[in-house]
């Protein structure tokens, strides 16, 4: 049977809350035309992981299930990637075809040289925490752009499964505890942060709980 779609995926997102990192985001599907014949998906969360080979299972193709890990993990693994910052993807077709996709953050409008600056000094801060530190993202543009040139579903279907996620929350484990309470201080500051990751003592949330984004689900 023909083979469809092969692809390769690297995201990097910048951490608003938590600590910047790279995340390899690597997926390699081979499906025929008229269903899954082999696929595979690796992502750093088994909960992306399942997301993008359940798209593949109902009718999506390779970019569908792309989308699909990178929208989960921006649940499940909040310090490295999310809606709210920038990727690059990497797709290579049946016909060899290798098509990159730039989807990296960019300084707002009205950003300007001495925006960190107060008093004539710069303010590192500012530049890393708070409303000045946010660039304007660019993931959602390209799962939206790959989708509608090489997807099969549509981006709002993939975003509704993401938000059931959001909605009905995930398990905190070890890595994602250790990353919430290293940032305890600077989501101290912001009131929406504290209610969703944060006790009423102002300790993170606890390895084994609950977490729920309905603000994000939103």
């Amino acid at each position: 049977m023909k083979r469809e779609t092969n692809l390769l995926v690297a995201c990097w997102f910048p951490a608003i809350v938590f600590d910047a990192a790279l995340l390899g985001l690597l997926l390699f599907f081979s499906f025929a035309a008229h269903g899954v014949e082999h696929g595979a998906a690796a992502t750093v969360r088994r909960e992306a992981t399942d997301a993008a080979i359940a798209t593949m299972q109902n009718g999506g193709n390779a970019i569908d299930g792309a989308v699909a890990a990178a929208l989960t993990l921006g649940i499940v693994d909040g310090a490295n990637s999310g809606i709210g910052g920038g990727c690059f993807m990497l797709i290579r077709t049946a016909h060899g075809e290798v098509i990159a996709l730039d989807g990296r953050e960019m300084a707002p409008a009205a950003a300007t040289h001495d925006m960190f600056v107060r008093k004539g000094k710069v303010e590192a801060d500012l530049s890393l925490t708070g409303p000045l530190a946010i660039g304007i993202p660019g993931s959602l543009a390209v799962y939206d752009y790959a989708l509608k040139k090489y997807g099969r579903k549509k981006l709002t279907e993939h975003l509704s499964a993401a938000a059931d996620l959001a909605e009905e929350g995930f398990i905190i484990d070890d890595a994602f505890f250790s990353r919430m309470n290293g940032s305890v201080s600077e989501m101290k500051q912001f009131e929406a942060t504290r209610r969703i990751f944060l006790h009423e003592d102002g300790t993170a949330k606890s390895k084994g709980e609950r977490l729920v984004q309905s603000d994000l689900a939103n």
